[in-house]
Parts: structure tokens; C-alpha cells; sequence
């Protein structure tokens, strides 16, 4: 008869069982991952720990045992044994059976020799339970059920020892109890941890494929950075060549090609640019500037522009601004326009009639998911929407118009043209800044497509005016002969770009000395000139190279202006030219105007070691005006050099000096910051200081900063511990008065000081 009794402790024993899967679930993924970092044979480790969890829940089990005779004890350590191969390998099971083996010598009695026999055989089960795991694809639990059926068979084997009485009592109490509680706890065990078992392997899975997908996603941005990069090269030589042979005398359908080329290569320098801020953006590498926008302005600014350029009468553009929304806004402006273009443009390239219709107000906050308001700050939310009457998009393809090189559908790009990159950068941008766009379309209809911006409302009573000239057109500035009288030092490997570049430089005045690579440049700079044009990639020595070693040579050589030209102005690589000793940074292909603007805020090399009243040169083809600070003219004129800040503002705009100034505050802390860390750590600290130094040195001089000049130049030539700390103390103080002016001055509304000026004007 069964005894039912008996069932008691073995069903008991399948609780430590279960405990044993929550074990393995809990502990396996960190032993793998410690044993992985720390271990050179991580599978060894595996293995072990494997067989020694399931070794000591075998062993537990045999201190709730079925007591059958004095010194005979039956219990579930099988279960364990069975399970450690087929999850730990053959050397699991074989620790597990040691250490379960063990214990059980530990224990004694007359059924010591027969449970190592039946262990024995256990283990040899669970290897083979291993084997069949690893070659039969379909194995399962039902699998684990027949092995715990079949346990009986190793006992049996073990008990035989005892003698055949002993052997028939055993197997007429127990056989039943044993394989009913052995088969049963094989299968919800072998379950539960088959089930983790599956769960990490698909964690795993799902974790190298994440990881696969992000480096092919990283090997795409960085192909498409390499690739606009080295096409911005040949296309500044492009880009030149027209530029300069638009100066020539044409004839008429000459005229026309060269304008085509134009716009073509136009087009051809926008790609680049998409592709670089697409790279940018998927590589994490996008920086926002915020500064104060009038918003207004640039909307109405932009409805002009493109009526003019679209002047068909078959659609109409129109804009209307909700009386909520401010005129001046903190945001960066560059971005928000660079947004609108793409909207604005695909509207009115699509719609072949109709209109096209602007319009801007403000929405609750809470249209917009909180994670993309950046700052709590930011308590209002613009919606700028843009709807037309053209074409519209299907349904099915309106979310695909937001993925990269992506149309609605494939005969527009024969019919429109276009490259696909415009809504996808777009929407990158407006998510990145907090916002969102999104769009809503019907074919055959129109499609309109909502920006949502989070911002920041600015005073208007303190906001600035953006009052930029307008930029000069080439024939302008070839008349200006803006470099008349200046040596300019050309240092650009590839021939192409070096040629035009050269021609560029003659027509706006100046006498140009070309070399092809770093040490040449080198060699030419220390003849002396006045300023220093330099590629960054060069042979023989490059950019960076060449001017550090400028920079060591002696007498005012060292000082000479030297701007960095280059395909490839991400922000790391302008903070390594700039520490490299660089002054500005321009961009290929070489714009006219950006390099009049930028050479010409430079103070010249003749006086940059000297402070002056005045150390910058008006704006090309402008004469001075009077200055438009006189509401600084009280005791502080010796430390800000007005003449300097106006010639700024003709050349630069007052917006871009105001963005210039804000800066400043943050270079001068961070250059304290080297100079602390260097004496601090540093035992030849000279190396750091100068280069801290001769870079706020750079920034003072452009700004009209005399006397934090001076005292960058004191720091630059300081050799001595206590004279560098003297210095740093007076920089410190300087810092204070810096930000006081730099506040004043921004606070200031721009016609406030105009009209200053003028009443003071009048006055004399």
C-alpha cells in the first residue's frame, strides 16, 4: 500500500526547489557579469557557481528527508543533480554532485555507499540531459519530466546494495512517491528556469542587437561627417572660382550658365550642410545657443524673403501673428529660422496654387510631453504653423516623410526634386530644443505642418535690437578693398582652394603669400606678415602644429593674427584650435563677407601687443561714426575701448556683439579655473597658463578689453609661481568689474544709446 505519509516531506522538499529557480534567476546575472570583468575563464566560473548553487539545494534537501530505516534516508537531491548539467555543463554537475556527495558522507549511516552510487548516476543522467539540450532544438520540459521519471533507476541501482529484502521493501513504499515527486519537480523547476533561461537569452539578444544597431547607426553619422567634410574642400574651390568669375565681363548667356552653376552649387553646399547637422544631431553633437530673438521681426523678414523669391501670382504667402505672442523671445534663433526655412520652402514647392498661409500663437504648455521642456522656466509654449493648399501627403507615408533621404513618394523626387533631409532635421531640431513638430495632411488638399517651441518671454524694455547691417555684396567689397595695404599669409595644401582663396584675397586688396603646407607657413610667418590664413590638415605639419609653433617665435611674429581655415568646425575641434593658439575659425567653402567680418574684428598684428584706444579697424567700406556707448563713458573708459565695440557692431551687427560679450564672463572663469588647477598640480605650470592666457588674451583684444588684455599678457609671460598668483588675484577682480559692464551694456536697449548719442552730438 502507499503511504501517502511519505509524500509529506518530498512535496515539502519541491519548496526548496522552487527556491533554488528564484536563486538561479536572481544571483546568474551578476555572477556572469563579475565573473566576465574580473575572471580570464568566465565559463569555468560559470560552471562552478552553477554546481554550487544547485549543489547546496541538494544538500538542504537532505535535512528534510524521508527516514526510512536508521541510517536510509530518501529526499528530492536529485532534482537538483538532474537540472545542474543541462544549466551549467557537464562540470556543474559533476560540482553539484561533489558537493551533495560530500554532505552526504557528512551524514553517514548504513546508506552512505548506496545514495554515492545513485549520485554517481545522476550525474552521468544530467550530462547527457546537456548533450540532448545542446543537439535537439526542440528540447523542453517534457524532456526534464522523463528524466525525473527515470531517476528511480539510479536509486534502484544504489538500494541493491543493501540487500534484496531491503531493495523490495524500498521499492514497494517509495518507488511511487519518488517518481511521482521527482517527475512533477523536474517539470515546474525545469519550467521555471527554461523560462528565465529564455528571458535573459532574449535580453541578450535584444542587448547585441541594440548594440550592433547603435554602431551601424554611429558608422552611418561618421560616414556621412567624413564624406561632407571632404567634399566641402573641392566645393570651396567651386564655390570661388564662380564667385570670382561672376567679377568678369560675361556675355549675356554666359551670364546665365554661370548663375545655373551657381544655384547649383549653392544647392550642393546645403546638402553638406544637412548632412552635417544630420550627423551632429544622431551623434548627440548639436549645440543650441539661446539669445534674445525678436521673433516678429524674423517672421515678417521671412514672408518677405519669400514672396520675392516666389513672385507667382497663383500663390499667395500670408502671415498672421496672434496678439499674445512677444516680440522678443530667448531661443536660438539660428535653428528656429533654419526650421522655418524648410517648412516655409516645402509649402511653397508643392503648391502649384493657392496659398500658403503662416501663422503664429501661443498654446498651453502641456500640449508639449514635460520630458521636452528643458526648463521650468519655459512656462510658454509658441506654435508657429505652416498650411498649404498643395498636393498633401497619404496617410501612409506621413510618418515616413519624417525618417532621413524619405519622400511621401517616389515621383516626387523626378517631379519636385529635393534630397529628403529637410522634415527630418526639422523635427531633430524642435525635439532637441524641447519642442515637437508634427503635421497633419490631406491628399489633394493641403498639408499643415505645427512647430510647437517651448520659450522664454524676454522684456522688452530689456531686449536687445538686432541692428546687423545688411551684408555687402561682392562687388561692394571688392570696391571697399577692405585688406588694401595687408600682407596675408595663405596656407592650404590643395591646390584648387588655394588658388581661389588667393584670387579672393587680391581682389579685396591685399598682397598674398601662398604655401601648400604647415612648414612652410612656418617659415613665411617668421618673415613677417600681418595676418595668417591656415588649413587645418596639411601636410608635413599640421594646422594646429604650425601655429603652436608660430606662436613660440619671438618678437611680435608670435602675435600675429592667425584664423583657422577648415571643412570640419564641430565645437571639439574649434576648442582644440583654439588651443592651439588660433584666433577665429572659418569655414569651407570660404564666404566673402564672413571673411571681411571676422579679419576685420581683429585688432592688427602691429599694435596687438600694446594697449591702445583703439585697436580695430572700421567696418570695410564704412567710415567712423560716432560711438554709440557714450552711456559708458564714466570712469571705466580706460578698461572697455568703446572705438572697438562700435566697430563691432557696424561690422558684426549689435545682436552678434551682445552674444560675443555674454561670453566673455565664462573664458575669463575658465581660464582661472586652468591657471588654479595648474599651480595647484602642475609643477611646470607655464605651459598651461600661457595657453590660457594667450586665448583670453585673443578674446579681450577682439572685445576692446585693454586691461584684461594687459593682465592676460601678464600671465602669458609670468615664469614665476608668486607673480602667476599676483596675476590670477587681479584677474579675479577684473572678472567682477567685466560682468558689471557687460550687464550694463546688455541692459541698455540699442535705441536708448542712440538717442544718447545723438543728443550728445547735438549738444557740441
Amino acid at each position: 500500500m502507499l503511504d501517502l505519509a511519505l509524500l509529506v516531506p518530498l512535496v515539502t522538499n519541491l519548496g526548496l526547489m522552487a527556491a533554488l529557480a528564484v536563486a538561479y534567476a536572481v544571483l546568474m546575472p551578476h555572477l556572469e557579469k563579475t565573473a566576465g570583468h574580473f575572471d580570464s575563464k568566465p565559463r569555468l566560473t560559470r560552471s562552478f557557481v552553477v554546481g554550487l548553487i544547485f549543489g547546496v539545494a541538494g544538500a538542504v534537501a537532505m535535512y528534510l528527508p524521508v527516514e526510512f530505516a536508521p541510517g536510509i534516508i530518501f529526499d528530492v537531491r536529485a532534482i537538483p543533480l538532474l537540472l545542474s548539467g543541462v544549466f551549467g555543463g557537464p562540470l556543474a554537475a559533476i560540482f553539484a554532485g561533489a558537493s551533495i556527495g560530500g554532505v552526504r558522507i557528512a551524514i553517514g549511516g548504513a546508506g552512505t555507499v548506496p545514495a554515492l552510487v545513485a549520485a554517481s548516476g545522476f550525474v552521468c543522467m544530467s550530462i547527457g540531459l546537456w548533450h540532448l539540450r545542446r543537439t535537439n532544438p526542440r528540447f523542453g520540459v517534457h524532456h526534464l519530466a522523463l528524466a525525473g521519471l527515470l531517476c528511480i533507476l539510479p536509486i534502484l541501482l544504489g538500494v541493491s546494495l543493501l540487500g534484496l529484502e531491503m531493495t523490495k521493501s524500498i521499492v514497494n513504499a517509495l518507488a511511487i512517491p519518488i517518481m511521482v515527486t521527482h517527475t512533477a519537480g523536474c517539470y515546474i523547476v525545469g519550467w521555471l528556469l527554461l523560462s528565465e533561461d529564455r528571458r535573459r537569452k532574449t535580453e541578450e539578444q535584444l542587448r547585441v542587437a541594440r548594440v550592433a544597431a547603435d554602431q551601424a547607426n554611429d558608422a552611418k553619422s561618421q560616414f556621412l561627417a567624413q564624406i561632407s567634410h571632404e567634399l566641402r574642400t573641392p566645393m570651396s574651390a567651386i564655390v570661388g572660382s564662380l564667385e570670382l568669375l561672376s567679377m568678369e565681363r560675361l556675355k549675356s548667356e554666359h551670364h546665365e550658365m554661370l548663375e545655373v552653376t551657381r544655384r547649383s552649387a549653392s544647392n550642393l553646399v546645403k546638402l553638406l550642410n544637412d548632412l552635417l547637422d544630420l550627423s551632429k544631431i544622431e551623434a548627440g553633437r548639436m549645440v543650441f545657443t539661446e539669445h534674445q530673438l525678436n521673433v516678429q521681426e524674423l517672421l515678417n523678414d521671412l514672408q518677405i524673403l519669400y514672396r520675392k523669391a516666389n513672385p507667382s501670382d497663383a500663390v499667395t504667402l500670408s502671415l498672421r501673428i496672434a496678439p499674445e505672442v512677444p516680440e522678443y523671445i530667448q531661443v536660438d534663433g539660428h535653428r528656429l529660422k533654419q526650421i522655418l526655412n524648410n517648412l516655409i520652402g516645402n509649402a511653397l514647392k508643392f503648391t502649384r496654387e493657392g496659398e500658403v498661409e503662416l501663422t503664429a500663437d501661443i498654446v498651453p504648455t502641456d500640449r508639449l510631453s514635460r520630458d521636452r521642456v528643458s526648463t521650468q522656466a519655459k512656462a510658454q509654449t509658441m506654435r508657429i504653423v505652416v498650411r498649404d493648399t498643395g498636393i498633401g501627403i497619404p496617410v501612409d507615408r506621413q510618418e515616413a516623410v519624417f525618417e532621413a533621404f524619405e519622400q511621401a513618394d517616389a515621383r516626387i523626387d523626378h517631379e519636385f526634386g529635393g534630397t529628403g533631409l529637410g522634415l527630418p532635421i526639422s523635427r531633430r531640431l524642435a525635439r532637441a530644443m524641447g519642442g515637437d513638430l508634427t503635421l497633419s495632411s490631406v491628399e489633394q488638399v493641403g498639408t499643415s505642418m505645427t512647430l510647437l517651441l517651448p520659450f522664454t518671454a524676454v522684456d522688452r524694455q530689456r531686449a536687445g535690437e538686432d541692428t546687423a547691417r545688411p551684408e555687402p555684396s561682392l562687388s561692394e567689397l571688392v570696391s571697399a578693398k577692405p585688406f588694401a595695404g595687408k600682407r596675408i599669409l595663405l596656407a592650404e595644401d590643395v591646390e584648387a582652394s588655394r588658388m581661389v582663396i588667393d584670387r579672393m584675397l587680391t581682389a579685396l586688396g591685399a598682397e598674398v603669400i601662398a604655401v601648400p603646407d604647415g612648414a612652410q607657413a612656418v617659415s613665411k610667418a617668421a618673415e613677417g606678415v600681418d595676418i595668417i590664413l591656415m588649413d587645418m590638415q596639411m601636410p608635413v605639419i599640421d594646422g594646429p602644429e604650425a601655429t603652436r609653433r608660430i606662436r613660440a617665435l619671438s618678437g611680435t611674429v608670435a602675435e600675429t593674427p592667425i584664423f583657422a581655415l577648415t571643412a570640419d568646425a564641430t565645437q571639439v575641434n574649434k576648442r582644440r584650435y583654439h588651443a592651439a593658439g588660433l584666433d577665429g575659425v572659418l569655414t569651407k567653402p570660404v564666404d566673402w563677407g564672413e571673411l571681411v567680418a571676422v579679419v576685420a574684428s581683429f585688432p592688427d598684428s602691429d599694435t596687438a601687443s600694446i594697449p591702445q584706444p583703439s585697436t580695430s579697424p572700421a567696418s570695410p567700406g564704412n567710415s567712423a561714426s560716432p560711438t554709440n556707448l557714450s552711456v559708458l563713458k564714466v570712469a571705466k573708459s580706460e578698461r572697455w575701448n568703446r572705438e572697438t565695440i562700435e566697430s563691432l557692431e557696424l561690422s558684426l551687427g549689435h545682436q552678434t556683439v551682445v552674444d560675443l560679450l555674454s561670453q566673455l564672463p565664462t573664458s575669463i572663469s575658465l581660464c582661472l579655473e586652468d591657471i588654479k588647477t595648474a599651480l595647484q598640480n602642475d609643477t611646470d605650470f607655464q605651459k598651461q597658463v600661457w595657453l590660457s592666457a594667450h586665448s583670453l588674451k585673443g578674446a579681450a583684444a577682439n572685445l576692446g578689453f585693454d586691461r584684461l588684455r594687459t593682465l592676460a599678457e601678464q600671465l602669458e609671460t609670468s615664469a614665476d609661481y608668486s607673480e602667476t598668483q599676483l596675476a590670477a588675484a587681479s584677474l579675479e577682480e577684473e572678472l567682477e568689474e567685466i560682468t558689471a559692464l557687460i550687464e550694463t551694456y546688455v541692459a541698455t536697449p540699442y535705441r536708448d544709446r542712440q538717442r544718447t548719442e545723438r543728443s550728445v552730438s547735438g549738444a557740441t
